[in-house]
């Protein structure tokens, strides 16, 4: 009997631990055989150009790692998605501007982003949680900062008439309108099926998304889901900070 049991717990040991392994390989992460960046470019659609913190131009790649103090820039017609080391996905819209300003991976500090965009369109679908004292995920406009704990939000800002939008499809977003970086009335809260349509100086109001805008914007800013199971070859910079 204790012979059974023994061999019957070497046999359960053996499949566990072959269980773990093949997960742990089925979901390592894409650009885990890079440690430059702080995650790669997955999706490249026409024209997008790649900005470093002295100014020098690159033209975006599948594979580009992305650095804190990169302008990522879209043409007309075309997108980008870069998917984080820690597993957020940001997919950038065309016509648009984003500097990543601050993007914090160390796991002894607290969890910190902070993504500007000037213009266009940015969708942060996130599987991080920001819920320590000191965590925080923010997107800044000129003109508003959206931040978040946790969710998967649109943020959009047009600056020929100073409009800020955003619109929330999980989870939930605070939306804080500012002017020179200081707050301006008090904060707003947007859930899942909501959204903001805001220009500078006027009130702020939330009202239900439209099915069909939100079909249009999540069809222009896919998200698939499965991002961590698509094998990414991280390729050079030209111009790595």
């Amino acid at each position: 009997m204790k012979t059974h049991l023994s061999k019957f717990g070497f046999i359960f040991a053996f499949t566990f631990a072959f269980a773990f392994t093949a997960l742990v390989l089925f979901q390592a992460p894409a650009w885990a055989s890079s440690d430059s960046g702080l995650g790669l470019l997955f999706v490249v659609k026409g024209d997008v150009q790649v900005i470093n913190v002295h100014g020098k131009v690159e033209k975006a790649k599948v594979g580009l790692p992305i650095f804190e103090s990169d302008k990522i820039i879209t043409g007309p017609g075309s997108s980008t998605k870069l998917v984080a080391k820690d597993h957020n996905v940001l997919v950038l819209g065309e016509n648009s501007s984003l500097v990543v300003e601050k993007y914090v991976l160390q796991k002894d500090q607290a969890k910190q982003v902070t993504l500007k965009l000037d213009k266009g369109s940015l969708r942060s679908s996130l599987e991080q949680k920001y819920e320590g004292k000191d965590d925080r995920f923010q997107v800044v406009s000129p003109v508003a900062v959206a931040g978040v704990r946790g969710t998967d939000f649109l943020t959009e800002f047009h600056p020929d008439n100073n409009e800020s939008i955003i619109c929330t499809f999980k989870g939930e977003v605070s939306y804080q309108a500012q002017a020179k970086g200081k707050n301006i009335g008090s904060e707003a809260s947007v859930i899942a099926g909501n959204f903001i349509k805001h220009i500078a100086g006027k009130p702020i109001l939330v009202s239900p998304a439209k099915p069909e805008w939100v079909a249009k914007k999540l069809a222009a800013h896919e998200v698939t889901g499965d991002e961590q199971k698509t094998m990414i070859k991280a390729i050079p910079r030209e111009n790595e900070p």
